[in-house]
């Protein structure tokens, strides 16, 4: 444990009951606010393996009580460009980002996904990912994202 795992009050309460993440999942904070302002996520690095995994909280639900499109798209996007990041050690932009909602994620649920890079070219790097609760899939994405330049 280090200082982010033991201090979770910083988080909004989950009113579906608050949990620790599973085991090996460490806060993640990005250097950009909006993730942050979405999450909070969490990241578990396993040797080449990227994955990221959050509750579904009250403020991250629809009208109708699951998972909003939108917040789910933001993951899997942060989730694809930490793939990227994690291949080429170089910030990623979005190129193309193509998603598909195969089931919902209900208040309280953990929502895991994993990452992988599909293709490399010199100047872009083609991923796919799924994220899942437990052994039920909700969405899978295909993306392809262009490394930045060092400066």
């Amino acid at each position: 444990m280090n200082d982010l795992t033991d201090n979770f009050d910083k988080y909004p309460p989950n009113p579906a009951g608050y949990k620790k993440p599973p085991a090996g999942f460490e806060p993640h904070f990005s250097s950009g606010g909006f993730s942050n302002h979405n999450g909070p996520f969490y990241q578990k690095l396993d040797g080449e393996n990227s994955y990221r995994g959050f509750y579904i909280l009250d403020r991250h639900t629809n009208g109708i009580g699951i998972a909003h499109g939108g917040l789910l798209m933001t993951f899997i996007d942060g989730l694809l460009g930490m793939t990227v990041f994690r291949k080429t050690r170089r910030a990623p932009l979005t190129v193309r980002l193509t998603t598909d909602f195969i089931s919902s994620a209900k208040l309280g649920e953990w929502v895991e996904g994993k990452g992988t890079v599909v293709g490399t070219t010199e100047s872009e790097v083609y991923v796919s990912a799924e994220i899942y609760v437990g052994e039920r899939t909700v969405m899978t994405a295909q993306g392809i994202f262009k490394p930045q330049r060092r400066r």
